[in-house]
């Protein structure tokens, strides 16, 4: 970790804009859905004007970066893309206050409701790459069409495979990305940091 960060002064400091379909605070990330806002005729484009273009991230670091949809949900009132929504009459299957995705296997996932990439989205592990075929099946599961590119794509697809068959390369690959996301445009006190 490092310390020493400074906080910005408001929304107008802080990375991303609105959305095309009108959702403030998407952080930059990626649209979900076709038509991609950058102009990308493919998902694998879009992803790579996002990150690449936008941020300088690399094929391996994209990849790795998604696999946090592991622990992810959306919910139709924040995107608007999934049928999705807050609390338990709106929630997919697998997000219900009932469901057991808990380590512990008791209920209870705090919030219910919209809709994960994978069965057990309270568990950080590499199940958004190992399977991934779930979300494809089912339709109480998330796999929009950047999530498809990342096993179909040339560039994406060796990394995909890898993270699937190794928990381990994903997560020091993953920490290694989330590092360099987290810091992205970060200005630190004194430079450079604190560093602990």
């Amino acid at each position: 970790m490092v310390y020493g960060r400074v906080a910005v002064a408001g929304p107008q400091d802080c990375v991303g804009a609105t959305s095309r379909q009108g959702f403030a605070g998407n952080a930059g990330l990626p649209d979900a859905l076709p038509p991609f806002g950058c102009g990308a005729t493919t998902p694998a484009e879009h992803l790579r004007n996002v990150f690449t273009k936008k941020m300088g991230f690399n094929d391996q670091e994209i990849v790795a970066l998604s696999g946090a949809h592991t622990v992810g949900r959306a919910f139709k009132e924040r995107s608007g893309a999934c049928p999705f929504g807050y609390g338990d009459a709106s929630a997919s299957k697998h997000t219900k206050s009932t469901c057991k995705v808990r380590k512990d296997n008791a209920d209870g996932v705090g919030m219910a409701g919209g809709c994960p990439w994978t069965k057990n989205w309270l568990t950080f592990d590499n199940s958004y790459f190992s399977r991934y075929k779930d979300a494809m099946a089912d339709d109480n599961l998330l796999w929009f069409p950047t999530d498809e590119a990342l096993h179909t794509d040339p560039g994406f697809k060796p990394h995909f495979d890898k993270y699937a068959a190794d928990q381990n390369a994903f997560f020091a690959d993953y920490a290694r990305a989330h590092k360099k996301l987290s810091e992205l445009g970060a200005k630190f006190e004194p430079q450079g940091g604190v560093k602990i």
